[in-house]
């Protein structure tokens, strides 16, 4: 256990909850001589040592525990019962010291390292970027167009496969509304029935 002192604070590393910023919370760290760090939204599977290191691993040694037990339990339902021990099979390879340590590197919490986030992890948040229009056409058709010229050539691959992906969706959209609207149409054998029922039968 850890015993912060005036001298040797302690680092607390959170998420950005509610519950982790109330008052009474920080004026209790603050007397015991521990710092907060609330971490920006949608960081967290990059930045939080716990995710990374802990859970990610855990979270796939459960589905391995999982996948061995139905292998050797054949036709058995796993019960809540099994899932206790499955769980701690898979915790005590998880959640090991040295994990604990790598977890701060992995995250670039220490040793500290400002770049953990590259410019391949921004890119899918520029297919929603909209720029501001200005009267002059010129200057909004500059920004429209997409400079590529000092961009890696991993970055060109994703935003190709990002365009391509919007225009298969697109493609599958109007394949799907067109099926349904097909749908809806009558078709010609039914109509050819209504003209015969209006017509009625035939005389002999």
């Amino acid at each position: 256990m850890t015993r912060p002192t005036a001298g040797k604070k302690v680092l607390l590393v959170l998420d950005n909850h509610e519950s982790h910023k109330y008052l009474e919370a920080l004026e209790y760290a603050t007397q015991n001589y521990v710092i907060f760090t609330s971490l920006a939204p949608h960081t967290t599977h990059k930045m939080q040592p716990l995710d990374t290191c802990v859970y990610g691993p855990f979270k796939n040694y459960f589905e391995q525990e999982v996948s061995l037990f139905q292998r050797t339990h054949v036709g058995r339902i796993i019960s809540q019962y099994d899932v206790a021990k499955l769980f701690g099979e898979a915790y005590i390879k998880a959640a090991s010291a040295q994990n604990a340590v790598k977890e701060f590197s992995t995250t670039r919490i220490w040793p500290t390292n400002r770049n953990v986030f590259n410019d391949s992890d921004y890119m899918p948040s520029t297919v929603t970027d909209r720029p501001e229009t200005t009267h002059d056409p010129d200057v909004n058709e500059q920004r429209q167009t997409v400079d590529v010229t000092n961009a890696s050539n991993a970055n060109i691959m994703e935003m190709a496969n990002i365009i391509l992906w919007n225009g298969k969706r697109k493609k599958l959209t109007k394949h799907v509304t067109k099926k349904n609207l097909n749908k809806d149409k009558p078709s010609t054998s039914m109509k050819r029935q209504k003209k015969k029922t209006k017509r009625g039968p035939k005389k002999i």
